[in-house]
């Protein structure tokens, strides 16, 4: 199925691999972020 006998294939290919899984975390993060009680953290002085 998967022929890969070259460096640069390899390369590509765990290139694609942490670029999937960066953004697979963001996105668990800012699914996180977005579920999460905001009304517990105090609003920083200054901000309306």
């Amino acid at each position: 199925m998967l022929a890969i006998n070259g460096f640069l294939e390899w390369f590509f290919l765990g290139l694609l691999s942490l670029l999937v899984v960066a953004v697979t975390l963001f996105g668990l993060y800012m699914a996180l972020q977005l579920f999460r009680n905001p009304g517990r953290s105090p609003r920083p002085p200054g901000s309306l």
